[in-house]
């Protein structure tokens, strides 16, 4: 609550100071970022592959409970739910494994969002749909200019910019089982400045077995230095604290429609990302613009889990399933596991734009330098914790 009263504050400052009267040839201000498609609609006929495109208009009207939702209509997809509200997502491109998303370049603002791009690119973080103005997709080879991973395509979030005129947007929502979602946003214009601000807090109690709490903060700031040149910044924290885990049923249990809750009532997954970014759009004439992006990002995962067999074990604490039958039941044991990884990532990627005219053939050339200045710090720790008293570690919450 006092994040959300600060915030407040801050709206209010902000909105003094942008409360003189704005110009009506003020044209809507966009971000200088790296779109997949971009809003050229006839360069969509020369990307080789299949292209979809989901505007803010037809996002507004799906109003999605998450990024899955909104996937699943893509056809050539593949989505599989892992705990029901899309906190991390497992996309599979044309037949391609879902598991982590890891053959499937996700992007935000053309910004990656993997763990690791080219080391470790499993999703542990999904861009929140609650904060997005639209979704470019991109499915085979016309992929390949944009980053690793992209093997079968590209997913790119894009995150609104800042509007014309002065607007504050407040969205409240609840539901059964300690569903709550609330929004708040922030975003004006005055002659070359433009700033957007949007943070938001979701949360549940028990939406099937799953208990999260998730606090997202991102801000867009833009400025205009003369006619041919935009700059603009970007800043986003995501706190999310769920009580995800490996453990799942198995087939017996399936089988007998058994419902099971969380059967290892200890395990938490903590999720922190911060990110930053700068980018530059300069025309340098009017076949020619190059866009410089430079950004960084570090996620922090904290993952503690309680140690289970599928075979009988002598530190056994609690026993789920069918015990008769081979592979049936779970068996809980009094140790736990914490695995804490930390990722730091950074690159700076400049692109040319051209347009080369060949009688009457034109041609759309993207000149890519590639992302230099990449570094990845990675702190991966496996600590054995011997539980003192099992059955009251149970009933933490």
């Amino acid at each position: 609550m006092k994040i959300i009263y600060n915030l407040l504050i801050l709206i209010v400052l902000i909105q003094n100071i942008f409360t003189q009267e704005h110009s009506d040839s003020l044209k809507y201000f966009e971000l200088p970022q790296i779109d997949i498609i971009g809003r050229n609609t006839d360069i969509i006929n020369r990307i080789p592959g299949s292209i979809f495109i989901l505007k803010e208009e037809k996002l507004k009207l799906i109003n999605p409970a998450s990024g899955n939702e909104v996937l699943k209509k893509v056809a050539g997809l593949n989505i599989v739910d892992e705990e029901g509200m899309g906190l991390r997502m497992n996309l599979g491109i044309r037949g391609m494994d879902p598991d982590r998303s890891r053959s499937v370049l996700v992007l935000e603002d053309g910004i990656p969002v993997a763990l690791a791009p080219y080391g470790e690119p499993e999703l542990y973080y999904s861009p929140p749909i609650d904060r997005m103005s639209g979704i470019e997709i991109v499915k085979g080879s016309g992929s390949i200019l944009f980053g690793p991973q992209t093997l079968t395509g590209i997913v790119n979030y894009l995150t609104p910019d800042p509007p014309k005129q002065k607007t504050t947007v407040l969205q409240l929502s609840g539901g059964d089982h300690g569903l709550f979602f609330g929004k708040l946003g922030f975003g004006t214009s005055y002659k070359n400045v433009g700033l957007q601000i949007n943070a938001f807090r979701k949360q549940a109690d028990n939406i099937g077995v799953l208990k999260f709490r998730i606090t997202d903060f991102n801000a867009k700031f833009k400025l205009a230095a003369g006619i041919n040149s935009t700059f603009g910044i970007k800043i986003g924290v995501y706190n999310e604290s769920s009580n995800s885990t490996y453990v799942g049923i198995t087939q017996s249990m399936y089988n007998n429609s058994e419902y099971f809750p969380v059967m290892p009532q200890n395990d938490n997954l903590d999720v922190k990302r911060y990110t930053a970014s700068v980018s530059h759009n300069i025309n340098l004439s009017s076949n020619l613009n190059l866009i410089t992006t430079a950004y960084g990002y570090t996620t922090e995962r904290a993952w503690r889990r309680q140690d289970f067999s599928r075979t009988r074990a002598g530190n056994t604490t609690e026993v789920w399933g069918d015990t008769n039958v081979t592979g049936g039941a779970i068996y809980m044991r009094s140790t736990n596991s914490t695995q804490d990884r930390r990722f730091l990532v950074g690159g700076v990627e400049p692109r040319f734009f051209t347009l080369i005219n060949l009688e009457k053939l034109k041609m759309n050339l993207i000149s890519v330098s590639g992302i230099i200045g990449k570094k990845h710090l990675k702190k991966d720790t496996t600590v054995q914790n011997p539980m003192q008293n099992p059955e009251r570690l149970l009933l933490m919450k």
